[in-house]
């Protein structure tokens, strides 16, 4: 079973999109991140973040090595210091 869930990658909601077809998880989430938060990812990018090569930013798709660096780059280029304070259970 295949799945990409919006928490695993910086957004704070509980889409997930799971499936047996990687192009149809792939679709379903690519879809709701596009229409639900504003942000279009390319096939290739979706399917690195599906195999856990990636930690990508969702507003500006810079990559980092692990989820707190994600977590410090959002808080100080996206929201400002203090909005996710370094929490990465949420990520």
């Amino acid at each position: 079973m295949m799945q990409l869930k919006c928490r695993d990658h910086g957004f704070t909601c509980d889409f997930e999109a799971e499936g047996d077809d990687v192009s149809m998880v792939i679709e379903r989430f690519g879809n709701h991140v596009s229409l639900e938060h504003g942000i279009k990812f390319e096939k290739e990018t979706l399917m690195q973040l599906m195999l856990g090569d990636l930690c990508s930013c969702p507003y500006c798709n810079s990559r980092f090595e692990s989820k707190q660096q994600l977590s410090k780059h959002i808080d100080r280029i996206h929201h400002g210091s203090g909005i996710l304070e370094g929490n990465v259970r949420d990520i």
